[in-house]
């Protein structure tokens, strides 16, 4: 179920960023993470917390 959730939220960041015009690396500069890190976010594979 856990997994479903952060498919799920991972979708709507990136529907969100896409809307906004920001790439993954300006975003990851925002919140002072990686570039890749949001890959995982978007993608699913690590949760946000």
């Amino acid at each position: 179920m856990e997994e479903n959730f952060n498919k799920h939220l991972g979708n709507k960041l990136k529907l969100r960023r896409l809307a906004l015009g920001l790439t993954q690396t300006k975003v990851a500069k925002a919140i002072n993470v990686t570039f890749q890190q949001i890959q995982k976010y978007e993608k699913g594979t690590n949760g946000v917390s």
